[in-house]
C-alpha cells in the first residue's frame, strides 16, 4: 500500500476515522483499540497492529506491513 495519512479518533475502546492516500479517502470501519492492539478495516482490507507509545505497526489482509507515527 502507498504512502498515505491515517487519521483516528478515539471513545473508549471503538476507533473511527479515515484513511488518504493520493486523492482518495476512504472511512475507517469496526475499528477497536483493546490494551496495545489495534484492527480496522480501510477499503475492505484489514489492518491489524500493536501501538507503542506515539506508533503503530501492524500488517494487512492483502499481504504486507503498514506502520504510523503521530503528528502533532
Amino acid at each position: 500500500m502507498a504512502q498515505g495519512e491515517l487519521t483516528l479518533k478515539q471513545s473508549y475502546q471503538f476507533i473511527s476515522g479515515s484513511l488518504k492516500s493520493g486523492n482518495e479517502i476512504t472511512p475507517i470501519a469496526a475499528g477497536k483499540l483493546k490494551g496495545g492492539h489495534i484492527l480496522f478495516n480501510a477499503g475492505g482490507v484489514l489492518f491489524v497492529g500493536e501501538v507503542n507509545g506515539n506508533t503503530m505497526q501492524g500488517t494487512v489482509s492483502t499481504g504486507g506491513r503498514w506502520s504510523a507515527a503521530r503528528v502533532k
